[in-house]
């Protein structure tokens, strides 16, 4: 299942990806006006699709993003979590953001098979990793 994946997120990785939109969860207080902005980005042909998770609380973010990851699957576009690889990977999605507070770059090593990693250029300990490791990992 694992490869599986990672063929599939190569798949969608070749494809040119120009529409990236950033969501973040604390914005929203109700679970219906959140995946209304999420089927609003879709239909306009979002190929990146970035969620910050709630600060607050990580079972409505879990519950939320499965759901996302649902409508994502249908329309074709990658879902990337900020900063919180266990959601990621709770939720199935295709990668995680780190930003200059993310995990430390020796954890990733550990844990990035499978997944696409993102960072800012702040992160440069990260970023200098990805680009080492460029064969095991999917960098967008």
């Amino acid at each position: 299942m694992k490869n599986d994946k990672i063929s599939d997120i190569n798949k969608l990785s070749l494809k040119k990806r120009n529409n990236y939109q950033l969501l973040d969860i604390n914005e929203y207080s109700d679970e219906n006006k959140f995946l209304n902005s999420v089927g609003e980005f879709l239909k306009n042909d979002t190929d990146i699709l970035h969620i910050i998770p709630s600060a607050s609380s990580d079972n409505l973010t879990v519950d939320w993003v499965k759901k996302v990851r649902e409508l994502c699957s249908i329309y074709n576009c990658l879902l990337i979590i900020h900063n919180r690889l266990d959601i990621a990977r709770v939720t199935d999605s295709d990668g995680i953001f780190f930003d200059e507070k993310g995990i430390p770059i020796k954890d990733i090593k550990d844990i990035s098979e499978g997944i696409i990693i993102g960072t800012s250029q702040e992160n440069c300990e990260l970023a200098d990793y990805i680009l080492t490791e460029k064969n095991k990992i999917t960098v967008l």
